[in-house]
This record gives structure tokens, C-alpha cells and sequence, in this order.
């Protein structure tokens, strides 16, 4: 599904995630089961440009985005784009057995007793939870809905870039869309894709997007108290945070400072978890995915695991792809895999795929 209800636009899509810190675009074909990766590319956005979901600075973001698909060469025009923030809204809804044909015709009255703003001034959706079938008692649906001024904003930055929005979804959405192509563990599966401002829980049972929640801590975070700390400027601690990637020997005092500031995403993982654990009470998190470029600071991955006792490893979107490494090389791959999830689940839009 997305919340504009309809294409705009043509068949290929490029999948474009407009992160704070960086833009991702990835475009994908299929030729029936199989997934082909066609192109990728990514760009750094000056600080500012982009903020907590929100677009600060729309000609720079408009200049990036033609700038990224100039340079990468990608031939499609339409885009498929995600959004979060305070402005994006979710409730997760159980319904008396209900088609879902007349379940999208009741979205309205359905946002109405669920979501703080009225119908009207939202783009409505919703993503299944579980499997429509003759014998369910109730239909499970993520109710989603988006300020239309805010969706305004993007629509607007992409046609400012020459090109056309033809999918929105938000963030979990984008994620869940992966299992397209990747099967997870039958158990369930926790990915949590720590973003610059934002980190995305989502929970997948036997592949299916079951549970999602949202809390405020990102890479930003990180970078605000290597900054307070050791008396940087913002972009002397982003790149100091930044070459903690390729570094697996820390130093010590960067080490800590990190796993401080890593005492919020515990915390608040944790809750996240715990609200799990409270609507499904039988379940058990058996496996952690980690994604988003913040994944890729070394002692998060073991800190994770030893913190929820449990297996923690790197969401990588790539696999599951048909790539040629004549195209692409794999440690290339490997090594971008953190950041492209949320890029490569929209790409998936493409009506090619």
C-alpha cells in the first residue's frame, strides 16, 4: 500500500531514503522470483538540510537529489520515498472479520476515532498484520496516516529535483517490504534500524511484519555527546564518530563516550521490547538485525547482544539479490548494507518488481 492510494507516475521506481544525514537511492528489477540490483548510490547532505523527518532546507535537499541521480546515472524518473517524524501517526487496530476492500473504504471513519488530527488534513493507509482468511475472527492493521501539508514538502523537494513521487510509505513500511526477497527467522525477529534521529523497531513472526514502535534516539545523538565531551564542533565529532567505523580497536575514551550515550537506545529498546512482550506475551525476541549506518559502529553489535541476551547481527538488504560482481563488489556491498535498508524496501515499489 502508500498514502498517496494511486500511481503518479510509470513503472521503474527508484527507492530514495531521505536520511538526515545522507541520501540513499537504489533501484531494483525483477524477473519474476528473483530481484536484480540495477543501481545504487549515496550522498552526504550538509548538516541542517534535513532534521528529525522534517525538510529544513528544501533547495539544498533539491540540488542533493539531482546531484545524486546525476551522478549515479539512474535513468528512472519516479521515485518511491519514505517519511517519519511527528508529523507520520500509527495505531495498530484488531477488527471484527472485515475484507479489505471495505476496510479501505472505512479508513476514514477509522482515523477519525484513532489518529489526533481529523481525516481531512491526513493521507491515510494501512499495512496488514496478519492473513486474511475465511476462518480469522479479526483482521490486525497498522493504521497509518500522514499530515498532507507535511507530505507537501517532499513532493514538492522531489519535483524541484525533475523527478516524480510515485510511492510514499513510512519507515517500518519500507522496512517490512524487504521480506520480499529476504526470509527471516521463523521466530520472532526484532530489526532495529537506528537512524540519524530516529530508531524504527519492528518485529517480523514467520516473515510478517508484526509490531512496530518508534522512540527519539540516532546517530545525531552519538555525535552530540562526542561533541560535549571532548569539545568539538559538530562536524569535527561526526567524523570523528564516522571513522569509528573501519576502527576495530576503539580508543578507549572514544569507546566510552559511545557506549554512554548508548545507555539511552538500551533503555528505550528495552521498553520497546517490553510493550512486545506485553500485546504477545507467549513471545520471545529471539534475534536482533541491526540497520542504519549507526549499526556500524563496532562494539554496538556485541554490546546489543550481551544487553538482551540474545543473537544480535547487521540487516543486510543486499541479500537475497541477483548482483553481478562485475557491477558491483560485494566488500563494496558489505560494507554499505547498513544504511541501504530503508532505500532498498522502497525500491521494491517498482511496478517491475
Amino acid at each position: 500500500m502508500s498514502l498517496f492510494r494511486n500511481w503518479m507516475s510509470g513503472n521503474d521506481v527508484v527507492g530514495l531514503d531521505l536520511g538526515s544525514a545522507t541520501l540513499k537511492a537504489v533501484q531494483l528489477t525483477s524477473n519474476g522470483n528473483t530481484f536484480r540490483l540495477e543501481k545504487i548510490g549515496y550522498l552526504a547532505l550538509p548538516e541542517g538540510t534535513v532534521a528529525c523527518g522534517d525538510i529544513i532546507d528544501a533547495l539544498t535537499l533539491e540540488a542533493a537529489i539531482r546531484e545524486l541521480f546525476e551522478k549515479e546515472k539512474f535513468r528512472a524518473k519516479s521515485v518511491a520515498f519514505a517519511v517519519q517524524g511527528d508529523q507520520v501517526f500509527s495505531k495498530k487496530i484488531s477488527l471484527s472479520a472485515i475484507s479489505y476492500e471495505e476496510l479501505e473504504a472505512q479508513l476514514p471513519m477509522i482515523a477519525e476515532q484513532y489518529l489526533p488530527h481529523p481525516p481531512d488534513d491526513l493521507n491515510l493507509d494501512y499495512h496488514a498484520l496478519s492473513t486474511e482468511n475465511s476462518t480469522a475472527q479479526s483482521v490486525d492493521f497498522m493504521l497509518l496516516g500522514v499530515k498532507k501539508k507535511f507530505l507537501k514538502t517532499f513532493i514538492s523537494a522531489i519535483q524541484g529535483a525533475d523527478l516524480k513521487p510515485a510511492f510514499v510509505d513510512t519507515v517500518p513500511s519500507a522496512i517490512s517490504n524487504l521480506t520480499e526477497y529476504i526470509q527471516l527467522p521463523p521466530e520472532p525477529t526484532a530489526v532495529v534500524h537506528v537512524g540519524a534521529a530516529f530508531t524504527q523497531v519492528i518485529i517480523f513472526v514467520n516473515n510478517l511484519y508484526q509490531f512496530h514502535h518508534t522512540f527519539d534516539f540516532g546517530g545525531h545523538q552519538i555525535t552530540e555527546t562526542l561533541r560535549e565531551k571532548l569539545h568539538l564542533s559538530f562536524t569535527e565529532a561526526e567524523t570523528l564518530k564516522m571513522s569509528t567505523y573501519k576502527e576495530k580497536n576503539l580508543p578507549e575514551n572514544t569507546k566510552e563516550i559511545i557506549e554512554v550515550a548508548c545507555q539511552s537506545f538500551f533503555e528505550n529498546l528495552g521498553q520497546a521490547f517490553n510493550l512486545y512482550l506485553t500485546a504477545f506475551p507467549q513471545a520471545h525476541i529471539e534475534k536482533i538485525l541491526l540497520s542504519g549506518g549507526t549499526a556500524k559502529i563496532p562494539p554496538l553489535l556485541e554490546w546489543t547482544a550481551q544487553h538482551f541476551g540474545c543473537e544480535a547481527d547487521i540487516l543486510n538488504p543486499f541479500t537475497g539479490l541477483d548482483i553481478s560482481e562485475k557491477e558491483f563488489n560485494p566488500l563494496y556491498l558489505e560494507d554499505l548494507a547498513p544504511i541501504f535498508s530503508v532505500a532498498c524496501g522502497l525500491a521494491t515499489r517498482s511496478k517491475n518488481t
